[in-house]
Parts: C-alpha cells; sequence; structure tokens
C-alpha cells in the first residue's frame, strides 16, 4: 500500500514537470510563512479554493535548497492529509506533523512547504484545444526550538551591515546576523549622502541564524571623482564623502509577514 501511494504521489508531481504555470492559482495558502515552535505536536495550515471548480492539491515539505518530488523529500515533516480535494469556494485545514529527527537546538531551522495544484480533467465534450495548467506554491516553514534568547521581532534590529568586495571587484552590501532566528527581507536599499536610495536589484532575499548574505549593488562602483559610473571598479572608488554616510534602508518581515522598517548605518 505505501509503494503504491508513493508511485500515485510521484505521478502527480512528474505531471507538474510538464505544465507551466497559469497566471493565478486558484487554491491559495493563508499566511506568508509557517513557523513551527518545537513544543508543539503539530501546525495548523490554512488553504482556500477561491476558484469554482474543484480542485487537488498535493503537499510535502523539503529542505531548504534541496528540490525533492514527495516521495523523495528527507525533511523530517508530514503533511496531514498529503492530497487533499477541495471543492469551489471551500476552504480546507492541513497539519504540519514533526517527525522526530536531529534539529539544532540553538538556532532556526528552515525548510519550505509546498504545493502543488492539479486541476479536475475536463468535463465531457469539452473543447479538445482546453489547455490546463498545474500550479506550485512555496512558502518558509522555519523549525524553531524552545528557549532562543531575545525575540524574532528584535532580530533585524541586531543586524551589523558593512561594504564588501565582489570576486569580479564590484561591490557588496553585506549582512551579519547575530542571532539564533531567521530575518526575512522585502526589500533593501543603500541611502547615499545626497537621499537618494539605490534599490538591491533582486529585491529581498533572507540571511540565516549566525550567517552573513551578500548583496550585490553595482550602483555603488562609481569613481571618487563622481565621473560615471562604470563596471568592475571596486569599493575603494567610492566617494569619500558619500561612503562615510551611507545607510541602509530595508524592510523586513515578521512572523504574520508585516512589514518592519529599519534604517540603520553601515559600517566601513
Amino acid at each position: 500500500m505505501k509503494n503504491t501511494t508513493h508511485r500515485h504521489l510521484a505521478g502527480l508531481f512528474l505531471l507538474a514537470l510538464f505544465c507551466a504555470s497559469r497566471s493565478e492559482a486558484e487554491v491559495v495558502i493563508l499566511g506568508t510563512r509557517v513557523i513551527y515552535p518545537a513544543a508543539q505536536k503539530d501546525v495548523a495550515v490554512q488553504l482556500a479554493n477561491q476558484g469554482e471548480r474543484p480542485a487537488l492539491v498535493q503537499l510535502w515539505i523539503e529542505e531548504d535548497g534541496v528540490s525533492a518530488t514527495p516521495a523523495s523529500t528527507r525533511a523530517p515533516f508530514l503533511v496531514s492529509p498529503p492530497l487533499a480535494r477541495m471543492e469551489g469556494g471551500k476552504g480546507q485545514v492541513v497539519r504540519v506533523l514533526h517527525r522526530p529527527a536531529p534539529l539544532p537546538a540553538d538556532k532556526e531551522t528552515l525548510f519550505w512547504f509546498n504545493m502543488l495544484e492539479v486541476p479536475p480533467k475536463p468535463p465531457a465534450g469539452a473543447d479538445q484545444s482546453l489547455m490546463q495548467f498545474a500550479v506550485k506554491t512555496q512558502i518558509k516553514l522555519i523549525y524553531r526550538p524552545d528557549g532562543l534568547p531575545g525575540d524574532p521581532v528584535d532580530a533585524p534590529r541586531r543586524l551589523h551591515w558593512s561594504l564588501a568586495d565582489g570576486e569580479s571587484g564590484e561591490p557588496l552590501l553585506q549582512v551579519h546576523n547575530p542571532t539564533p532566528y531567521y530575518v526575512n527581507f522585502a526589500s533593501i536599499g543603500v541611502q547615499l549622502d545626497q537621499g537618494e536610495v539605490l534599490q538591491h536589484p533582486e529585491g529581498g532575499g533572507k540571511v540565516a541564524p549566525g550567517a552573513t548574505a551578500s548583496f550585490a549593488f553595482p550602483a555603488l562602483a562609481q569613481p571618487a571623482d563622481g565621473g560615471p559610473l562604470r563596471p568592475g571598479l571596486r569599493k575603494r572608488t567610492i566617494r569619500r564623502s558619500t561612503a562615510s554616510t551611507l545607510q541602509v534602508v530595508f524592510t523586513a518581515l515578521s512572523d504574520l509577514g508585516a512589514p518592519i522598517s529599519l534604517t540603520q548605518p553601515i559600517a566601513h
């Protein structure tokens, strides 16, 4: 029975590999992330089918940076139920359960909650040219051990920012996270002494507990004489008057996905 279930789940996953995404998913996850406190036996995740048609969804957890199928994932979590049929306009609560596995007790660990929406077969007599697509939605699942020091809402305020050189000489904005919590960014910008804010070209990002993350800011590669931007210049070419007053302007996200907007100095 177990092998049959795995083949069925893997078949649904492979179906998605041959399908392009629609512009919008009809089934949505209510929330931007899942926080899993270690003391809880399980956590609930609310889904909602905003379309008019029934839909089948498949759910699984995977490790950070590891792309896995429902049958091959090694993440120590189960989703119950792993398959759910949702009628149009209806909701569904699924539960995430932690299986016994050694995870760090002194910091958070990041996983990913995956939902694959597979539309129903078209009714008999439907237009044969009709094309349907599977849609995969992915949000962060953060495992939070008990007794971590500090408060996760204060973690963005404890970050340390600095400038560094990339391998090809481009200026990098680096952020060190001394806390045991993940900090997720909605946006990151560098404010110059004239008040202009240069936004990180790729938008947001994240920095792991106790780690340092780098964000490329090629627009900072400006020669000391104030001339035009040139590629490949190192951070020492940033004007001294500007480098001494640079600030980072960023928006972090709370456990509930609420924005936390902050301005902090950049060490140099």
